[in-house]
């Protein structure tokens, strides 16, 4: 008997998937619409809020709770060991019980959760986009790791700025944000923003130095974009024999602060885990991550 192609079936149901789908949505409308006019706005918003309150969104992967009221966030929180193993990979190998990690573009927290829950880590979160940082808070809550996890609703930058956040899509669990200008995204794309967020920047050094926050042993930067301000902010920390790991998002084939941000890194005294002259270890490829351990 012959079968179609995996790719071939795909493309076969495709339209017949998104049809339903269209036809699902279209028959909630329209049952949503009747009762908004049977019930009146306040009334039907009210039996809205009462049902939501009686269902519990909450789902568990790896033994950590998350908040999946939100399409973008529970789609996150399955894929926490599986969308980037390379850091998971990472947060388990290198992050001890005890160590300081900070969490720099956090979201909704799923590398922050792990580092704590997994790894017995004292986290610092970073997540400027507000629907994020709710949700964020909401992830800390249900694990009851507000002991070990603190959220900073900040931007970090490479020096003290007050600006915007030009939000590229206002809904919890977006990314392909930018601080204090207008590009984003992996192929780092101009965009017109949905809404702009009033927001506060950050260096790491200051962080550390003006602010007295715990000194990172671990830091992990993924904020589309920024990553060269952000470590031309963090050099005196880079510095510091206290700082033992890296994580950044990086582009190096397609931007030359990419490439310049690797070798201020490794200027420092890091070694590259894909440096197969230095480790042995079989870290599973990223495409966009580099990781750094001090040699």
């Amino acid at each position: 008997m012959n079968m179609l192609p995996t790719g071939k079936l795909k493309n076969t149901l495709r339209p017949y998937y998104y049809a339903g789908l269209r036809f699902c949505r279209a028959t909630v409308r329209m049952i949503a619409s009747a009762m908004r006019a049977v019930f009146g706005v306040r009334g039907f918003l009210r039996l809205c809020h009462f049902i939501r309150e009686q269902i519990d969104t909450t789902i568990v992967v790896d033994g950590i709770k998350f908040d999946g009221t939100h399409w973008w966030p529970y789609e996150r929180a399955i894929q926490l060991l599986s969308k980037e193993p390379a850091t998971i990979w990472w947060i388990t190998h290198y992050v001890s019980p005890g160590d300081v990690f900070y969490d720099i573009g956090a979201n909704i927290g799923v590398f922050s959760l792990f580092a704590a829950a997994k790894r017995d880590a004292t986290v610092l979160a970073f997540e400027p986009m507000c629907t994020n940082y709710d949700i964020l808070n909401t992830n800390i809550h249900l694990n009851k790791l507000d002991d070990k996890i603190t959220a900073y609703n900040l931007a970090i930058h490479d020096r003290l700025l007050v600006s915007h956040l030009n939000v590229s899509k206002f809904m919890p669990g977006k990314a392909g944000h930018a601080f204090a200008r207008q590009v984003a995204g992996s192929i780092l794309e101009k965009f017109e923003p949905e809404f702009r967020q009033g927001m506060v920047g950050y260096s790491i050094d200051d962080l550390v130095e003006i602010l007295n926050l715990p000194f990172p042993n671990h830091i992990k930067v993924d904020v589309d974009g920024n990553e060269p301000l952000i470590v031309d902010g963090m050099k005196k920390t880079l510095a510091d024999p206290r700082l033992k790991s890296l994580a950044l998002e990086l582009l190096p084939e397609d931007r030359q602060a990419d490439k310049e941000v690797i070798d201020t890194v490794l200027g420092f005294g890091f070694r590259s885990l894909h440096d197969k002259n230095h480790f042995q270890d079989e870290i599973p490829p990223s495409p966009y991550m580099c990781f750094f351990v001090r040699i």
